[in-house]
């Protein structure tokens, strides 16, 4: 499409810059990459917060479990040790009749033995306050026999003394005795008579350690910590304080970790859930990898993705560069070759020229709208009709548009242009744009007009003379006046051999003036082309014998019909078999031959002479071309002949090339469509 820019404002190539900034793409590109990194923190941050509400439900659920499993032990070990001290009344009253080793004794071991295995010893207190027996073998320590005593105090005072000791059962921690860590129960129980005893049992803390195993998971840490003493490590997974060594205080940095605390029912325990050492970080380290990687590949992306569109912009600008530099190119171009090119908006009639157009109709952009109606009145009044009927017959019946016609300078001078355009529609066929070129051929028709001056004169003024001296000459040369003495009769020779040359000339060059303005008859008619190139032979066999070479043609030539012009192949076919003849050798041989194909038939004429330089034979077609050798040169010719021969057959809508190779010879070879 045609440009609306000046020369003085049109941008050159240098001043192209490359501003990827300035490209859309950088931008949605980088706030992509930008949304992906925040929503990749924001999913980190929320992963981070769901993992760790998630890890404090679970130690929530566990502590809670663990706490009622706690407490249901403890009340049910309490029930059973009331149920059993119910059971083994009259055992218990002999046991404290007779004492330490006796058979009431072994008994009681026995079935206490038997019902908890892991109890590890027993006392009766009487209602005098006796123990029996009184130290379990060294077992009941100072703070066992205080709870004791106070447990049977609250039970038989008139208010709550102690918290931990009320008549809903003893509430059991862990005594640290010498190598022997333990908790108590204890239970009250009626002697037979009728007064108040109570049965005192240590358990070691085994089953209780086994409850927490069971339900602590993985990465977790169920802690048990006495109630007065908060970082005092009771039990654990591991064990109970004795086994635990010197590590049985949390510290702070682990107090402060603890995602879930209470206290357990019934007992003097508090349960403790929290992650091991680097549990939560190990966890959050795995989401923040992950977040680091998602990051690292959106940064990966968003390098790769502003890689390629800088690439694609780089490609762009050259591409623009190119662009800019072929529209200089073609703009100067036309300025050379005097050839614009327009664009016509059909539906709004807006009309855009390149700027040679405007020289060429002399005008400039500033005193000229751009539309169809003002193109119209710079058409001469005298083509203006025919300009509008050309460019109806292609908007509506799609024809071609090329036309030459006259245009008015505004001083008023007429210049001759020749206009080539088509129309592009859209899918229904409408009309949309016609898009075209304008070549001032002003220099051209003048030149053809001086041409056609030219000519006439040579027709008339110049062929008529030259037939006159062309006849003078032979009859003198024949002896009409009389015998002429040798000297004269060579030079009427000379003379009648250059009158010949000069007649050939002036036909040559008015055969090719009618060949290129289209004014040559062509009568076509179905003929045998094997009579066409027989007849031609005929007629040159006298030239070929006066310069001493062989016409042969092939044997049984095909019988090919094709519609052509008689005379005019005969024509082609003088001046092949006479340059063949001309650049022959005396006693050589020149060979006509015919093939043919379902659509054309070929005549190909081979001589054997010098053939012809590789650098001629792309212009042996062109006017006055001569192989440029001495040799050669004093050949007679006009260097029209071969262009007459293919403007004729160019009319024949065939071809003619030449295959030759330097000497060894050429062979020329026309071609003609078959019609049938």
């Amino acid at each position: 499409m045609a440009s609306n820019r000046s020369d003085q404002n049109r941008e050159l190539p240098h001043a192209l810059a490359f501003r990827p900034w300035r490209d859309l793409s950088t931008y949605v590109v980088s706030a992509a990459a930008f949304i992906g990194i925040f929503f990749v923190i924001w999913s980190m941050t929320s992963a981070l917060d769901t993992q760790r509400r998630y890890q404090a439900s679970l130690m929530e659920n566990a502590g809670t479990s663990i706490s009622a499993e706690i407490s249901r032990f403890v009340r049910e070990r309490t029930r059973q040790l009331s149920l059993f001290a119910e059971q083994n009344t009259e055992l218990l009253y002999r046991f404290m009749q007779t004492g330490e080793s006796s058979p009431a004794h072994r008994a009681l071991e026995g079935l206490l033995r038997k019902q908890y295995p892991n109890h590890f010893a027993f006392t009766v207190r009487g209602p005098q306050g006796g123990l029996f027996p009184d130290d379990l073998g060294m077992f009941v320590g100072p703070v066992c026999q205080r709870d004791i005593e106070n447990f049977w105090d609250q039970n038989h005072a008139t208010e709550i003394l102690d918290p931990d000791l009320n008549s809903e059962g003893y509430k059991p921690f862990i005594h640290p005795m010498p190598n022997n860590f333990h908790f108590d129960m204890m239970t009250h129980w009626q002697m037979p008579s009728g007064e108040d005893a109570l049965l005192f049992v240590s358990f070691y803390p085994t089953e209780i350690v086994r409850m927490i195993s069971r339900f602590q998971l993985p990465g977790h840490r169920i802690v048990l910590v006495h109630a007065d003493r908060p970082n005092l490590i009771e039990m654990m997974a591991e064990g109970s304080r004795d086994q635990l060594g010197e590590n049985v205080l949390l510290s702070d940095l682990e107090l402060e970790n603890v995602m879930h605390r209470a206290p357990i029912e019934h007992t003097r325990w508090t349960i403790l859930v929290m992650p091991e050492t680097g549990f939560l970080e190990g966890l959050n380290e795995n989401i923040h990898t992950r977040a680091l990687y998602q990051i690292l590949g959106i940064a990966l992306f968003w390098m790769v993705a502003m890689w390629l569109i800088w690439r694609d912009l780089k490609r762009r600008l050259r591409n623009d560069i190119v662009l800019e530099e072929q529209t200089e190119r073609l703009l100067n171009s036309q300025q050379i070759a005097h050839v614009g090119s327009w664009d016509w908006d059909i539906q709004t009639g807006e009309l855009s020229w390149t700027d040679e157009i405007y020289r060429i109709f002399g005008r400039s952009r500033d005193d000229f709208g751009e539309t169809y109606e003002n193109f119209l009145k710079c058409i001469h009044k005298d083509d203006r009709e025919a300009v509008q009927s050309a460019v109806n017959a292609a908007v509506n019946n799609d024809k071609p548009y090329d036309i030459s016609h006259r245009i008015v300078l505004p001083d008023g001078t007429v210049g001759y242009v020749h206009e080539r355009g088509k129309v592009y529609r859209d899918k229904r066929g409408q009309p949309l744009h016609m898009l075209g070129v304008v070549h001032d051929i002003t220099e051209r028709t003048h030149l053809d007009r001086s041409k056609a001056a030219f000519i006439g004169v040579i027709s008339h003024e110049l062929r008529t003379p030259l037939t006159a001296i062309k006849g003078t000459l032979g009859l003198l040369g024949g002896g009409a006046v009389g015998a002429m003495p040798d000297k004269a009769q060579d030079m009427l020779d000379v003379a009648s051999r250059n009158a010949d040359r000069l007649i050939e000339l002036v036909n040559d060059i008015l055969d090719l003036e009618k060949l290129e303005s289209g004014k040559m008859e062509f009568h076509f008619e179905d003929t045998v082309l094997a009579d066409v190139v027989t007849e031609a032979v005929k007629a040159n066999l006298g030239f070929a014998a006066k310069h001493d070479v062989t016409l042969i043609v092939a044997d049984d030539l095909p019988s090919a019909r094709v519609n052509c012009d008689r005379d005019r192949i005969i024509q082609v076919m003088t001046n092949l078999l006479s340059n063949a003849v001309k650049f022959s050798d005396r006693w050589n041989k020149v060979l006509i031959s015919i093939d043919f194909t379902d659509t054309e038939a070929s005549v190909h004429v081979q001589d054997h002479g010098p053939g012809i330089p590789e650098k001629l034979r792309v212009d042996i077609f062109d006017r006055f071309t001569q192989v440029d050798a001495s040799d050669i040169r004093s050949k007679s010719g006009t260097g029209l002949g071969l262009s007459i021969c293919k403007s004729i057959i160019d009319s024949h809508e065939g071809t003619i090339d030449v295959d030759s190779r330097e000497g060894v010879g050429s062979t020329f070879t026309f071609t003609l469509p078959r019609r049938g």
